[in-house]
């Protein structure tokens, strides 16, 4: 996952597995990948609002490149599943509960 786009597209790809799981009876994995869903889908908008194309790079791909490594670092603070701190992040909240 390098980018926004890709990173919406598996989104909505987690929320059609969701659905599939919900149909099917087993809730409890149809809420967990529907939040994971939202997970990813702020994520996007983090990279889009911080100008990142390489949120989740691996570090051994980054580090011949001073820019790309900058990235990873910045990378490293959305790598959370808190969905109040990546609104926060995200520029869609203004604070942490809101």
């Amino acid at each position: 996952m390098t980018n926004p786009d890709e990173i919406r597209r598996i989104a909505d790809r987690r929320l059609e597995e969701a659905g599939l799981l919900f149909r099917s009876g087993f809730f409890e994995g149809a809420y967990y990948l529907a939040g994971y869903t939202v997970e990813l889908h702020l994520k996007a908008k983090i990279c889009e609002r911080l100008d990142l194309y390489d949120l989740f790079e691996d570090a051994e791909s980054s580090v011949a490149n001073r820019a790309s490594f900058s990235n990873l670092q910045i990378g490293r603070l959305f790598k959370v599943h808190e969905l109040q701190k990546l609104l926060l992040l995200s520029g869609l909240s203004k604070t942490v509960g809101e």
